[in-house]
């Protein structure tokens, strides 16, 4: 968590993409915004972790938390591919977009909410909700919200452009799809609306810690031996008096072992080195990726080859024409960009110049000769 949000404070540009920021930023950016996936994922499994490591009872409120484990994981999934600045040159103000943050936002913590509901209503309120109507809300919002939003992935995919009241009729079909979702969703909260109605006015009483009892216990002995409770609040009766304590009683935990305490201590002591080798591996992958992609093929980045002039260029150097033309063709057309290209004197002086040089004097070249782009 403490990596997430020091990370977060480096990354804001990945919402800029489309600004006009130079292909250095853009790089940075997004090797920044993809290194962020590296401690979430760990986040992911360790929640699966601690679930798998205790008695998993589908109960409702477990329910809604791995519901939320698996929106927010599909949400997730999504912002690496937004986190591309190339792709995200297409699919920015489209409905992937929108798809991508309320699987990550607004259903991932809708369903934390819902779990952490089910979990505490019955303290909050001294009633129990009971499974089978608790359980439906669930399926039914579950089915309802992926229903909503998943084919906005299509949508995006397809360019829909996001915040148009109207679409053209190609877009319909998965438009339609999602407006059904979202009628199913509303009817899992009118659903939630009357069951809570019904509860609270026919509602079982419960005093103590409900989830003390033999469903979540394999030993029944075990379970009428033991008084303990997670927590203090489940001591009390539900819901809770005013003025529970004069003073706050003392608590006692649980002594971890002697194995978990080292591997804790291991942990924390050796977690920075961890992830500065992580952050490291990923960097040095992009940085390959990224920088493979404008060396000459089939040519020796050692030994360089000639020009027409014959003479030697590197071609990482003279991969800066490449992006100097990726530029042009996105500043001011393909068609401009393609006129460039023609102009064999142009391309040579640009191999000799800087990335910023070159785009000056393509600028220059654009504007002496009147050359009108298609955007």
């Amino acid at each position: 968590m403490l990596s997430i949000g020091v990370l977060g404070f480096i990354v804001w540009s990945h919402h800029m993409y489309t600004v006009g920021l130079d292909v250095d930023t853009r790089a940075y950016f997004t090797a920044a915004t993809m290194i962020i996936a590296v401690p979430t994922g760990i986040k992911i499994f360790s929640w699966l972790a601690t679930s798998y490591g205790g008695t998993i009872k589908l109960t409702p409120f477990m329910l809604f938390t791995l519901g939320f484990v698996v929106m927010f994981t599909i949400g997730g999934l999504s912002g690496i591919i937004l986190a591309n600045a190339s792709l995200d040159a297409t699919f920015h103000d489209t409905y992937y977009v929108v798809a991508h943050f309320h699987y990550v936002l607004s259903m991932g913590a809708v369903f934390g909410l819902f779990s952490g509901w089910y979990f505490w209503c019955v303290k909050m309120l001294g009633i129990d909700q009971g499974d089978f109507a608790s359980k439906i809300h669930f399926w039914v919002f579950f089915l309802g919200v992926n229903i909503t939003f998943f084919p906005q992935h299509f949508l995006g995919l397809q360019g829909m452009p996001r915040r148009v009241s109207d679409y053209p009729d190609a877009f319909y079909g998965w438009n339609a799809v999602s407006s059904m979702g979202s009628l199913l969703s509303l009817g899992a909260v009118i659903l939630f609306m009357i069951c809570l109605g019904l509860y609270l006015e026919k509602g079982i009483a419960i005093i103590r810690y409900i989830w003390r009892n033999p469903l979540f216990y394999s030993d029944k002995l075990r379970n009428d031996a033991s008084t303990s409770t997670p927590s203090l609040e489940w001591n009390l009766t539900g819901p809770p008096s005013p003025h529970s304590f004069v003073n706050l009683p003392i608590q006692q935990s649980i002594v971890p072992s002697y194995f978990q305490l080292r591997f804790l201590a291991h942990i924390s002591k050796y977690s920075s080195i961890y992830a500065f080798f992580i952050s490291m591996f990923v960097i040095i992958i992009f940085k390959l990726n990224f920088d493979s992609t404008y060396i000459v093929s089939g040519s020796d980045p050692q030994e360089g080859q000639n020009n027409t002039n014959g003479e030697t260029t590197n071609p990482v150097q003279m991969g800066n024409t490449d992006r100097v033309l990726d530029e042009v063709a996105l500043t001011y057309g393909q068609n401009v960009a393609d006129k460039l290209f023609e102009d064999d004197n142009l391309l040579q002086e640009m191999d000799k110049l800087s990335e910023k040089d070159a785009m000056a004097l393509a600028e220059k070249y654009i504007e002496d000769n009147n050359i009108v782009g298609s955007n």
